[in-house]
């Protein structure tokens, strides 16, 4: 029977192996694709109805990356158990992990960019981008605690610069979209990159804050 402090470590071991295996499947996928491009096709192509990869990437990429991210989200939960700010954090990455999910669960129409969209290409789009947003939100978050936990201090930079990069890769998508499928890649790319970060820091359990003396709190009521 596996000890509660090694499920912890698993789960938080989820947090470095989401990014890796998720960058590794949109990277990766397309060669066996013909004619796939990775600058100019979306991700989701990959796990549309029909493609060669349907089914490795709406369960092998959104579905196990997904749940890889529940995992963790759990176990920085409970290492995070003493701020209540950060297991909200912990719950964005949670719903992070939902929205991935629920992006393979409804694929889009083959190509994903049909001239009338069917019900489940537009519930894909509504997933994806709400995925794309609470991973924003999570970042954010996750810096602002940093700010308030030594050893979280290293995820403030890497989370800001992934919102950061994110958000203009987002918008070259729609200014340049002959590379929408690269400008894509290189947003989730960036909104990865932390949570590793993140992982790494929450390795070893992040200590409660310790409480002002009595004296020293009334000293700064007056």
């Amino acid at each position: 029977m596996p000890s509660p402090a090694s499920v912890v470590r698993a789960g938080i071991a989820c947090g470095v192996l989401a990014p890796l295996w998720w960058v590794a499947c949109i990277f990766g996928l397309g060669l066996f694709v013909p004619g796939y491009s990775l600058s100019s096709d979306f991700i989701s192509a990959l796990g549309a109805r029909g493609s060669p990869v349907e089914s490795f990437m709406v369960y092998g990429g959104f579905g196990f990356s997904g749940l890889l991210y529940v995992g963790f989200s759990c176990a920085a939960a409970w290492q995070m158990r003493h701020d209540r700010w950060a297991l909200a954090a912990a719950l964005l990455l949670l719903l992070t992990g939902l929205a991935r999910i629920a992006t393979g669960v409804y694929p889009c129409d083959p190509g994903c960019s049909p001239i009338h969209e069917s019900n489940t290409q537009e519930t894909h789009k509504q997933f994806a981008t709400a995925g794309y947003l609470i991973m924003m939100a999570a970042a954010g978050m996750w810096a602002a605690r940093g700010a308030q936990h030594a050893r979280l201090k290293p995820v403030i930079a890497w989370a800001i610069a992934g919102i950061s990069w994110s958000a203009v890769c987002l918008v070259m998508m729609f200014v340049q979209p002959d590379w929408q499928g690269l400008f894509q890649r290189l947003a989730g790319l960036a909104l990865n990159a932390w949570v590793v970060v993140l992982a790494l820091c929450l390795w070893q359990p992040v200590a409660p804050p310790v409480a002002a003396p009595a004296a020293a709190r009334r000293r700064r009521k007056t």
